[in-house]
């Protein structure tokens, strides 16, 4: 069931294949010398179609060609030459072409020419399909030779007293002319207008763009739709002029412009580098002596070669001295930098007894004001103490003898 599913699915694509895009195949026609031959071409479901009608004569069998007429829904264009032709419409539709090739008298059996029409078609999805044909053969036929009737014999009279009369000769048959067949004017239809002025301002926008300003990859795609909207201005289709404006306006809003500032940034500070610094300068004037130097190798001057080896070396010792220099003042200040704590460049201090030194200086304060609070309660205290609450009243010693002795003498009794 699979396979059979399988094959019908085949078939069907290879049905629609060719009703779209028709191979090239050639059939033969057979006309005989001095004959007329319709040679048709035809092609369904396109909406659009632009070509050429080519013969190929090998054996100069052909007196006249030319297209006779185009039978389609489509507005038909037929070339001054009679050889080319252009169609569109808006819906597919089969396009049928009939060509007029008029052979010579007294041609050899077996003669053959060929006709070929060479196209380029709008399918009925509205995509551009190139490089199509179709080829007819013509071949000469000649008709087979008839042979001559046998004269009739006269006929004896009967009676030879009445002669008999003679008979009137038959008049020759006159061949009947073939009256030509009047052509049938051809309805002039109003051709179809397509709007251009989008798509050209488009071309105009692209032609104008500097190609150094765009990444190489971008500016590929705009040139790609610059020449699919170049050559969608030749088409007669609204669709096909309209998808090619849509692809080229993305393509310039695709542009990706480059950005040369971090390059020209890093170039002025290596020039800079090279032209003020005393290391960059002393290298720099290596370089070029380095260059200079190597145009001498093949000089025959012994003087200037031993001159330019000296500079070399010159030149050379003195950038080897002041890059050794660095190195020392370099690795000195790092020593320095070791001995001598460095201010901290954060905002925030890195030394770690700098944070202790906050924390027992409040533990300090505490202690102290709890020391001199127990100060001031004690004192408070001490002098409370001190202060004697008792009233003040009349006293005698004698008052105290005096109660003495009544309570001795109490006792007694």
């Amino acid at each position: 069931m699979k396979r059979f599913t399988k094959n019908v699915i085949t078939l069907l694509v290879l049905s629609l294949i060719l009703s779209i895009v028709p191979a090239a195949f050639a059939a033969e026609y057979k006309a005989e010398p001095g004959q007329t031959v319709k040679v048709v071409f035809e092609v369904k479901e396109i909406s659009g179609i632009d070509g050429t009608i080519t013969v190929d004569d090998p054996n100069g069998i052909v007196a006249s060609a030319e297209i006779d007429k185009i039978e389609s829904a489509m507005v038909n264009r037929i070339g001054d030459d009679k050889k080319t032709f252009f169609c569109y419409g808006s819906d597919p539709v089969t396009w049928k072409l009939t060509y007029i090739v008029k052979l010579k008298s007294g041609l050899a059996e077996g003669a053959t020419c060929t006709v070929t029409a060479n196209y380029a078609v709008t399918d009925k999805d509205y995509n551009f399909v190139e490089d199509l044909s179709q080829s007819h053969t013509i071949v000469v036929d000649l008709p087979e030779p008839t042979e001559p009737s046998q004269p009739t014999q006269p006929t004896q009279p009967s009676q030879p007293t009445q002669p008999t009369q003679p008979t009137q000769p038959t008049q020759p048959t006159q061949p009947k002319p073939t009256e030509p067949k009047p052509t049938e004017p051809k309805p002039t239809q109003p051709a179809a207008t397509v709007d251009t002025a989008k798509l050209k301002e488009l071309i105009g926008d692209a032609q104008e763009l500097d190609a150094s300003k765009y990444s190489a990859d971008s500016w590929a795609k705009v040139q790609d739709a610059l020449k699919k909207a170049q050559d969608a201005l030749k088409s007669k289709n609204q669709s096909v002029i309209d998808a090619a404006a849509a692809e080229l306006e993305k393509a310039i809003a695709d542009l990706v412009a480059l950005d040369r500032s971090a390059l020209e940034a890093a170039i002025a500070k290596v020039e800079k580098f090279l032209n003020e610094d005393t290391i960059g300068s002393k290298a720099k004037e290596l370089i070029d002596t380095l260059g200079k130097a190597k145009e001498l190798l093949n000089s025959q001057d012994q003087a200037k070669m031993d001159e330019a080896a000296a500079l070399l070396e010159q030149l050379l010792d003195e950038l080897q001295k002041e890059i050794l220099n660095l190195t020392k003042v370099e690795e000195i200040i790092k020593e320095i930098e070791k001995i001598v704590e460095v201010a901290p460049k954060d905002p925030y201090c890195n030394i770690s007894m700098h944070y202790v030194w906050p924390i027992l200086f409040f533990i300090s304060l505490a202690l102290n004001v709890g020391f001199i609070v127990l100060i001031i309660v004690y004192f408070a205290r001490k002098k409370k103490n001190q202060t004697d609450d008792t009233p003040l009243v009349d006293y005698d010693i004698a008052d105290d003898v005096a109660g003495v002795d009544d309570a001795g003498a109490e006792t007694a009794e």
